[in-house]
């Protein structure tokens, strides 16, 4: 479940956003940074998720 939810995440939100927002501002190297910045936030989303998993168990 934590996996659908950081493809979510990542996909229809993160990645939408900021490509209309980085595309006014960088053209087209924003959709580069778009990656990289959903990247780091979906790595960030992930971590946060395994470490409220692993304090469960």
């Amino acid at each position: 479940m934590q996996s659908l939810t950081i493809t979510i995440l990542r996909q229809m939100s993160i990645i939408p956003m900021l490509s209309l927002i980085l595309k006014n501002i960088f053209v087209i190297t924003g959709i580069w940074i778009t990656f990289v910045i959903a990247e780091s936030i979906a790595a960030i989303v992930a971590v946060t998720l395994y470490k409220n998993t692993k304090l469960k168990l």
